[in-house]
């Protein structure tokens, strides 16, 4: 295959960059990250070759190269990939995709966590004032964004209900949206639901919905969320959970998902009063949240291991 794009290439077929593309995307979403981040690499080269280096084409790959990093838990490198490409739009130039640019990086910030509220307002207003001026309204991402804000600024009240208005609109015509309500809204660890009990059947949807999907990574995230509700499914079924999502996790390279389970390992593991095991998973869960910049976490973890 990659023969045949270096001939596609040097015959200079404007097609071309639509093989390395479709196929760097396919492969972001199985998990193949390194196979897609090389052909990224190939596919600049490519455009380099060809004289397209400053067209919206590599806008595609740059988009392509955020989603692995966003995959893989490696939000720091995300951001900047998304400073280059708000760099090269504008609302003037390509204003949709820079609309959604801005919203992509202000979720960004938000899952970073030490961005101002003022700052991550700022993008969503931005986005929204585009959004306006072209009349396009109740974007998905937007209203899945607006429903993160809220939650950022402790708001759980709007944030679910913003939340379950998003997922009942998109469930059919927006379903990369509707999994990532379903991820909020079953994940006990950000407070949306009042109890365990609740968390639960929110987690078992998002399950199945993105078995339905086809979505091996998301699959991965479900079954985190269902581990969490470690007093219901008990200590040994989560830790089987947590473990299999972890060691998978691993060896694709999602640092925030082992992170997540190194963290729930220990959890479980000092309530059994395995005090030493304990402090090394929430070491190594530090370790990880470090490398995904996730600071509000790594305080979490300090606050474990004081």
């Amino acid at each position: 295959m990659i023969n045949e794009r270096r001939v596609w290439g040097l015959a200079s077929n404007p097609e071309a960059w639509e093989f390395y593309w479709t196929e760097a995307w396919a492969l972001s979403c199985i998990g193949d990250f390194r196979g897609a981040q090389d052909l990224c690499v190939e596919a600049h080269e490519w455009l380099v070759s060809a004289g397209l280096e400053t067209t919206d084409r590599r806008l595609f790959l740059l988009d392509v190269e955020a989603d692995v990093h966003l995959q893989k838990g490696e939000y720091s490198e995300a951001r900047a990939v998304y400073a280059e490409m708000l760099k090269r739009t504008s609302p003037q130039r390509s204003p949709i995709y820079h609309g959604y640019l801005l919203t992509s990086a202000a979720r960004v910030d938000m899952i970073i966590g030490n961005v101002s509220m003022n700052d991550v307002s700022a993008k969503l207003e931005a986005a929204q004032a585009v959004y306006t001026a072209y009349r396009i309204h109740n974007l998905p991402i937007t209203v899945c964004a607006k429903a993160e804000f809220a939650l950022y600024r402790d708001d759980v009240i709007t944030g679910r209900s913003l939340l379950l208005d998003c997922l009942a609109e998109n469930r059919t015509l927006f379903p990369l949206v509707a999994s990532d309500c379903l991820a909020i809204l079953g994940d006990p660890r950000n407070g949306v639901q009042s109890s365990t009990a609740d968390v639960l059947p929110w987690s078992i949807i998002f399950l199945a919905f993105v078995c339905k999907m086809q979505d091996p990574i998301r699959t991965l995230h479900a079954l985190r969320r269902i581990a969490d509700s470690t007093t219901i499914v008990g200590e040994d079924t989560a830790l089987v959970l947590f473990r299999v999502v972890s060691d998978v996790g691993a060896e694709m390279g999602i640092h925030h998902l082992q992170a997540e389970c190194m963290l729930g390992i220990g959890d479980i593991l000092n309530q059994r009063g395995d005090v030493d095991e304990a402090r090394k998973m929430w070491e190594g869960a530090r370790s990880q949240f470090v490398r995904s910049s996730r600071s509000r976490d790594v305080l979490q973890v300090d606050a474990r291991l004081s």
